[in-house]
């Protein structure tokens, strides 16, 4: 486990990975088994996020608002990751 890899989560204005935006994206940066980095940003979906998913994540509109749009999240997710093996979390989502 010496490689370093990145493990990452995302959430989004509902339980459509099709038709759904994101809200946010968490990663953590692992080097040996142990944390060395990690990034989180909210993402304006340029929607209301429904009641049930700000239940259900406890993300609200007022958390988004002013947030990165969607492509400047994933640059900088991207930027992050910098080329490095990806884990996602609940990946067929």
């Amino acid at each position: 486990m010496d490689e370093r890899y990145v493990a990452f989560d995302v959430e989004t204005t509902g339980l459509s990975a099709v038709t759904d935006r994101l809200t946010e994206i968490g990663a953590v940066l692992f080097k040996g088994g142990e944390v060395r980095d990690k990034f989180s940003t909210f993402v304006d979906p340029k929607m209301p996020i429904p009641p049930n998913i700000t239940e259900l994540t406890g993300i609200r509109d007022s958390d988004v608002a002013g947030a990165p749009s969607e492509a400047e999240a994933m640059r900088a997710f991207l930027n992050f990751v910098g080329g490095r093996p990806i884990i996602a979390h609940n990946a067929s989502f």
